[in-house]
């Protein structure tokens, strides 16, 4: 069984989804205290074998990042 842990992370403006759960493998995927863009509905897992913990703390979807700056370097 794999495990991916995500922690205190943005992830933003991806398309078509922020996050594509894409493995073969069996996988656990935990996230936390994050702000996902769309939240749970923008992570595409087409797998049963996979497995999404959305656990408390994560940021509302539709929170502003409030990246300092703007264009394609916001950090």
């Amino acid at each position: 069984m794999q495990q991916i842990s995500i922690y205190n992370s943005i992830i933003y403006n991806n398309n078509p989804y922020n996050i594509y759960l894409n493995n073969d493998y069996p996988t656990n995927v935990d996230i936390y205290h994050s702000l996902i863009e769309g939240g749970e509905e923008e992570i595409y897992n087409p797998y049963e074998h996979t497995t999404l913990t959305w656990h408390a703390g994560n940021l509302p979807f539709d929170a502003n990042p409030l990246f300092l700056l703007e264009g394609e370097y916001q950090y």
